[in-house]
């Protein structure tokens, strides 16, 4: 691993760490710097519908799961770019399970 790619993925693991939480299990991704989260209880079939929906009243923007793919209904996928605050004040938004 080169030495400038160390800082990104430490920062990326300690992400992956703060946004866990038993109120909405993520599921940690292999790849980037991405999480999935099981919308399913709250998207009520149409998880796209709902990201949409989520971005117009909570001011947070998530992928839908649908977006890759048929299988992604039901999940959404949240990219850890932003800063640590705006990560913890966007995941405390989700709806709890």
């Amino acid at each position: 691993m080169s030495a400038q790619r160390q800082p990104i993925i430490a920062r990326t693991a300690t992400r992956r760490r703060l946004c866990w939480t038993p109120r909405n299990p993520l599921s940690q991704g292999t790849g980037a710097f991405y999480l999935w989260a099981d919308l399913s209880h709250a998207s009520q079939g149409n998880v796209r519908a709902w990201a949409q929906r989520f971005l117009a009243d909570q001011g947070v923007a998530v992928a839908p799961g649908t977006a890759f793919g048929s299988i992604g209904e039901g999940w959404i996928r949240i990219a850890l770019c932003g800063g640590r605050d705006e990560l913890v004040t966007g995941l405390g938004r989700l709806p709890a399970r």
